[in-house]
């Protein structure tokens, strides 16, 4: 008689635990986090007080246990995710090794542990199931989603060369797999990226071109399609300039915005077209960038994965608001922008804000009539040293030339002028300029005021 309600109980939990594992998979695919963890954690105490020999019991518990790690992986928790999906690794490998939810836990495990950094054993793991795929016989999209997982850590571990070798298997298999579909897309996307670090650009822009392709057929608002276009944009207008650029980026814009709204592409594709207006240098061009701006700031707030892109729209938005003189506007986006940069370790981000912070600094006090004073001195001299190091040496010398030329003669003994001056000569020298024409209007200025 208690066995058989011991079994009675045995079947209720787990065709309870089927239900909330179906459930929790589906809101889990629906984004819809907080009701997948609390699925798959009832699902896992239903569970865990029944005999893992059973191997049905096993199965579940590890499907439970790896469906709240991928949920604390999405919410961005990857220790917790990583604390949780090593239990389920354990538990998988007991009841039913080498299988496809073996296979399943393990990537999984494997994002995680890249997602905390531990680059060499989730290349580790990566392999390992790739292997585990392969000896299974399964050769279709799941082994080129771990390709595609293996080239990811191996361009954060740094190896190009071998991402670029996983990635190129990857697009091979998707290729024959379903010539031209989704999977495809995110490989030739991988590829590009390897191939970019590598420095091979002509064969990585084939991989670039296939990749937005097949990605605004695939997946128009999804974060990888931004990615793709922001590498065009940038590369069409470094090699075609504004004008012809501006006319191809348009195109494009007008036939994914209705298709795709408020996606993180549109976002890329204004942002890009504020940058291309900005660059042309008139007073028109430049009100209808920083509308681009405005615009592209918009689209992407709405999408978190977004804010890199979200700070750098706004140094595009504040150098321009420096250059008309609208310095309350940029010092504003400039000091958020420098927090958001600081806070993530681009360092190279940070250090352009605090270039046109400077700058902005040197302009307040030019428009305060305080040009010429120790302090703006040391700002123009700040504000120099970030465009210099940025490579644009022409603004450095515009900033310092201008504080210098404004300093009366109780400033022009002072060591900040002297250290100006040296600042001066090394950024000509260094750009290829004469220091002997670059410094003669400034000492004319002086003759001029009587000193």
């Amino acid at each position: 008689m208690a066995r058989e309600r011991r079994r009675q109980v045995r079947n209720e939990r787990v065709g309870s635990a089927r239900w909330r594992l179906r459930e929790g998979d589906s809101a889990l695919a629906a984004g819809r986090l907080p009701e997948a963890a609390d699925l798959y954690a009832v699902a896992v105490y239903e569970l865990d007080d029944l005999d893992r020999g059973d191997r049905e019991v096993a199965v579940l518990l590890a499907h439970a246990l790896a469906g709240h790690g991928r949920v604390d992986r999405e919410r961005g928790n990857p220790q917790r995710a990583l604390e949780t999906l090593t239990s389920a690794l354990a538990v998988i490998e007991q009841a039913e090794p080498g299988s496809a939810l073996h296979a399943d836990v393990l990537a999984c495990l494997a994002g995680a542990l890249r997602d905390t950094g531990a680059l060499d054993d989730a290349a580790a793991a990566f392999t390992d199931v790739l292997t585990m795929r392969r000896a299974a016989g399964r050769t279709g999209e799941a082994v080129v989603g771990t390709l595609n997982e293996l080239c990811h850590t191996l361009r954060s571990q740094g190896d190009a060369e071998a991402a670029a070798q996983a990635a190129r298997e990857a697009v091979d298999l998707a290729e024959r797999l379903a010539p031209g579909g989704p999977a495809a897309a995110i490989s030739h996307h991988n590829l590009r990226q390897a191939l970019d670090d590598l420095g091979r650009t002509d064969e990585a822009d084939a991989h670039l071109a296939r990749s937005i392709l097949l990605l605004l057929r695939h997946a128009p608002d999804a974060s990888v399609t931004a990615d793709a276009i922001d590498r065009w944009c940038g590369a069409l207008l470094s090699t075609e300039g504004p004008h012809d650029a501006l006319p191809c980026i348009d195109r494009h814009l007008a036939v994914i915005e209705p298709v795709a709204p408020g996606s993180p592409v549109v976002g890329v594709l204004r942002r890009w077209r504020g940058v291309g207006l900005a660059s042309i240098g008139s007073d028109e061009a430049d009100a209808e960038a920083l509308r681009e701006f405005e615009a592209a700031e918009r689209v992407l707030a709405d999408h978190p994965d977004q804010a890199d892109r979200v700070a750098r729209t706004m140094l595009d938005r504040a150098a321009v608001l420096v250059a008309h003189r609208a310095l309350d506007a940029a010092e504003t986006l400039l000091s958020a922008a420098e927090r958001h940069f600081t806070a993530t370790g681009d360092e190279r981000s940070a250090a352009e804000a605090a270039r046109l912070l400077a700058r902005t600094a040197f302009e307040r006090l030019a428009a305060d009539g305080c040009g010429g004073t120790v302090e703006a001195l040391a700002a123009a001299r700040r504000a120099a040293g970030g465009c210099a190091a940025a490579g644009r040496p022409d603004e450095a010398i515009d900033v310092l030339t201008r504080a210098l030329s404004a300093v009366d003669a109780r400033v022009r003994m002072s060591a900040e002028v002297l250290h100006a001056m040296r600042q001066l000569v090394g950024i000509a020298s260094g750009a290829g300029r004469s220091p002997a024409r670059v410094v003669r209007p400034i000492v004319d200025r002086w003759a001029d005021a009587g000193g």
